[in-house]
């Protein structure tokens, strides 16, 4: 349930009760923080009931893994529950995913089908994310979830569907797990075309980078160098954002030696104000170790504007200390 301060309605209910759009009075202080405690007291005693909850159903976790493996009548209830407490709050969730970790690798695929037909609202579901990403991690062989990566497929082939969906802070995680996972099968190339085709938005994403970075470091050659393609079209405007400087840097670390050296040119027709600012700017930037590598790199920093630029923060003192400027 969606917790709401006490006497603060949502905009557009405001204006119904409000038309004029005069303000009403304070309430007193004594009020406020009389309606103020009876909130906390609420909450906890809400979270304490769905702890106990929580305790009680994971004494009967065997029961529910039983009931899902027995079929019939049993079955349907229990992958109801399944399905329905991963989306109710965090400690029915936990649950699930507690009964998919006990479970063995023949347990799983049955679990599994609980989430069929919902995989893109789990996906995006800040409770039910969790278990269909314990799924992804248990399972042994890709064809058992065949569903997850069908109901995926198509999304991504809706493109303002699947842009949504992949610079959502929490549906990036479940394309990040396919990835580690199955990302060099021969069956999974069609779905990273897909994810792809979206790299010029996902490389300025701060969420979207993060599918990226798993396909750089568990991917195939071929999905690597779409990635440093998409990358070396706008250097400048990707590398100076903090998601496109990550992205940037696996390109230097995963990608083949031609595609590496291209990014490289690419860096020396920065201005060196502008590498500065690259330098400067990026919290535990990855590029610095990679800019030390490259004496090109390194004299195009060393003058005397640049310098006196990186000085005046701590962290550009320390990027002088580590590419030796100083």
């Amino acid at each position: 349930m969606e917790r709401t301060h006490p006497g603060r309605a949502n905009g557009n209910a405001g204006r119904e009760a409000n038309p004029g759009g005069q303000r009403s009075l304070p309430c007193s202080k004594g009020a406020a923080t009389a309606a103020k405690a009876r909130s906390s007291t609420s909450a906890e005693a809400e979270d304490e009931e769905a702890k106990r909850w929580f305790s009680r159903g994971c004494e009967s976790l065997p029961f529910l893994i039983d009931a899902v493996t027995a079929g019939g009548s049993q079955q349907e209830q229990a992958l109801r529950k399944v399905r329905n407490d991963s989306f109710r709050s965090k400690y029915c969730s936990r649950m699930s995913q507690g009964a998919l970790h006990a479970a063995t690798d023949q347990q799983v695929p049955d679990l599994a089908v609980a989430f069929k037909g919902c995989v893109v609202p789990a996906s995006k579901n800040i409770h039910a994310n969790y278990p269909l990403q314990e799924i992804v991690m248990k399972v042994t062989v890709l064809d058992q979830i065949a569903f997850i990566v069908e109901e995926l497929t198509v999304e991504l082939s809706q493109p303002a569907a699947a842009v949504g969906l992949l610079t959502n802070a929490v549906g990036t995680r479940i394309f990040q797990r396919l990835i580690e996972k199955w990302g060099t099968d021969d069956r999974m190339t069609a779905f990273v075309d897909l994810i792809l085709n979206h790299a010029p938005v996902l490389i300025s994403d701060w969420f979207g980078h993060y599918i990226l970075d798993k396909v750089l470091e568990h991917g195939r050659s071929c999905h690597k160098k779409l990635i440093a393609d998409a990358l070396l079209k706008d250097v400048r405007s990707y590398v100076l954002s903090r998601s496109g400087a990550y992205v940037a840097a696996l390109v230097l670390k995963h990608c083949a030696l031609p595609e590496q050296k291209s990014l490289v040119q690419e860096l020396l027709r920065l201005s060196p104000m502008e590498l500065a600012m690259l330098v400067r700017n990026q919290k535990k930037n990855m590029l610095t170790k990679h800019l030390r590598e490259h004496a090109a790199l390194r004299e195009l920093l060393d003058s005397d504007a640049v310098r006196e630029y990186l000085s005046k923060t701590r962290c550009g003192k320390r990027m002088l200390g580590k590419l030796q400027l100083g």
